[in-house]
């Protein structure tokens, strides 16, 4: 039913949300994107 899909839904928005400050609050690791951009060969 409806009120079990919300119910089931909610802990992961949180979660989504949560996340989401934290990344803008902490930051990225640069060290971790920059090993990323530099094992990727665009040519």
């Amino acid at each position: 039913s409806l009120v079990l899909a919300m119910l089931l839904i909610i802990p992961i928005a949180l979660q989504e949300q949560v996340m989401a400050i934290w990344f803008i609050v902490k930051g990225f690791s640069s060290s971790a994107i920059a090993s990323v951009s530099g094992k990727t060969d665009i040519n």
